[in-house]
């Protein structure tokens, strides 16, 4: 028979004693490979503890177990594995430094002063052959010292655009006081030839308008197609040589004068020169809302 390794005869003179030791030293054996001492002594060592911020830590090796004891003695479990050291955390990139601001911009005055004219020169086209005059909008320009110019009242683009020049100009580039002299008042303007506005100015008289025409005081050379040819604009008058052959008036009308641009105090500005229908009250004109009997013609222009 065999216990705990020991092999026992129990033929033999052995006594019941020594059988009693026998078996007793096999039990003792046997406890000493028990699953309880392998779990209680042989663990593995724990896993060590990761880093944090930069890289992780590297895990601690698992530690052996002890082997069990041999013969009768019990088996001492081996000793736990110590963990792995935790990773060093890895430190933060330090923040990246603000870029400085960029400087603002330098204004070149020279291309806002040519931007404002080329828009001027936009706005003063209009078309001579038009049924209606078109230079009919005032407007102030010039970048350093303005005045009084008519422009196509349809060019609203090109006047946006030179009134933003002018502002940004008077901003960024008058940096001192700029002394500007008094500038002749704009009567209207003519449509010329070549497309173009042309502002009149007062020149110390009325104007005269003739066949559309608005002449300033003073101006010389006037054909109007009602009379004789080289006329004179003398203070809203129309004077003309009378020789002999002279045109006249159609026939139901008169030479006449009427108003053609009125002053802030109702003044007349520029008189409208020409060939106006007979009548001998207001109610003989044929445009009764816009037009007077005056002195037996039917005026188209009135101040007051």
């Amino acid at each position: 028979m065999v216990v705990g390794g020991l092999e026992v005869r129990l033929g033999g003179r052995l006594s019941r004693a020594v059988l009693g030791v026998a078996i007793a030293a096999g039990v003792a054996a046997c406890a000493g490979r028990s699953d309880k001492g392998d779990s209680d002594q042989n663990v593995g060592g724990g896993a060590g503890q990761s880093g944090t911020g930069g890289s992780s830590g590297t895990a601690g090796a698992s530690a052996s177990g002890g082997s069990g004891g041999s013969g009768a003695s019990a088996g001492k479990g081996g000793s736990g594995g110590s963990g792995g050291s935790a990773g060093k955390a890895g430190g933060g990139g330090s923040a990246g430094a603000s870029g400085s601001g960029g400087s603002a911009g330098k204004v070149d005055c020279a291309a806002l002063s040519a931007a404002s004219e080329a828009a001027l020169n936009d706005a003063k086209r209009c078309d001579p052959d038009a049924p209606e005059p078109e230079c009919t909008l005032r407007v102030s320009v010039g970048v350093v010292c303005g005045q009084d110019e008519f422009v196509n009242a349809d060019a609203a683009d090109s006047i946006a655009v030179m009134k933003r020049a002018d502002a940004q100009y008077a901003m960024s580039c008058m940096t001192g006081g700029v002394l500007c002299g008094a500038s002749a008042p704009a009567l209207g303007a003519n449509c010329s030839a070549a497309g173009v506005c042309e502002t009149v100015y007062d020149n110390g008289g009325r104007g005269c308008r003739v066949d559309g025409t608005l002449y300033a005081h003073g101006a010389m050379h006037i054909n109007p197609s009602f009379d004789c040819d080289d006329c004179t604009c003398d203070d809203g008058t129309l004077s003309c040589p009378e020789p002999a052959g002279c045109p006249e008036c159609p026939e139901g009308t008169l030479r006449g004068e009427g108003c053609a641009i009125c002053g802030p105090t109702d003044a007349c500005l520029a008189t409208e020169i020409g060939c106006f229908p007979t009548c001998e009250t207001s109610a003989d004109c044929p445009n009764k809302d816009s037009s007077i009997c005056s002195n037996g013609t039917c005026v188209t222009g009135f101040c007051g």
